[in-house]
């Protein structure tokens, strides 16, 4: 199974506009590991859990993952990170 990342059902925005699900940027800084876009996947309280292949590409500053949750610091100057296209979320019943 795949998390669908342009479905914005169960997805929480802050500001701006929406983004694909799993995937932050920004433009704020050419500074090396300066990445301010987040996000965060929880799937605490599901029967789902990210499968080990699940990974990200791009401007990739942090990524702090377990099972069910995933979060990450991306970006820096017009970039950004994306679940990763070979992969995508792929998620399993726990």
């Amino acid at each position: 199974m795949r998390i669908l990342g342009e479905d914005f059902t169960f997805s929480r925005q802050e500001r701006g506009k929406k983004v694909p699900y799993g995937t932050a940027g920004d433009c704020y800084s050419r500074a090396e590991g300066c990445g301010q876009g987040r996000f965060s996947i929880d799937l605490t309280g599901t029967s789902f859990k990210l499968t080990s292949d699940v990974s990200w590409i791009g401007d990739t500053t942090k990524i702090h993952r377990t099972d069910q949750t995933a979060s990450g610091r991306c970006g820096g100057f017009c970039g950004e990170c994306i679940p990763d296209l070979n992969t995508g979320l792929h998620v399993e019943i726990t």
